[in-house]
């Protein structure tokens, strides 16, 4: 069987292109997006990484010319982004995976300090209120 006829890979080449089209449709609301909304997106990059890197390896493994072409077009347009294949892209999967993990983390950080800075607001309107009860003020109309 040739490598386009099987029907996993098929399927794993029509899941890789919808989730590039999540990723490339929402890239530049980014910025604009609420929290849950940026973690979502940071979970698809991590599934389309995940995806490419079996697929990439699916190639790899096999001896259909028309496999080894799209291998060889997939390294090259790597190369074009700066990563050095050397005849493997695991090391570029890896690096990839890893600034999605920095930034998954990096997002979390500063969500925590948002989250605790609403949080100390929230605790100082709280007492606020406590104390302008204790000192009559809720009687204000």
């Amino acid at each position: 069987m040739r490598f386009l006829d099987s029907e996993i890979v098929q399927k794993e080449m029509k899941d890789i292109e919808t989730l590039q089209k999540k990723v490339y449709g929402n890239v530049f609301k980014f910025p604009n997006m609420n929290r849950e909304d940026k973690m979502n997106h940071i979970e698809i990059l991590e599934e389309l990484i995940n995806k490419q890197q079996i697929f990439y390896k699916r190639l790899s493994l096999s001896d259909d010319p028309k496999a080894k072409e799209i291998r060889s077009t997939v390294m090259e347009s790597a190369e074009m982004f700066g990563f050095k294949s050397d005849g493997d892209l695991s090391l570029m999967f890896a690096q990839i995976s890893e600034a999605i993990k920095e930034m998954r983390k990096q997002l979390e950080n500063s969500w925590q300090v948002v989250d605790l800075h609403y949080n100390n607001w929230v605790q100082t309107s709280q007492i606020q209120l406590i104390r302008g009860k204790k000192m009559g003020f809720n009687d204000l109309k």
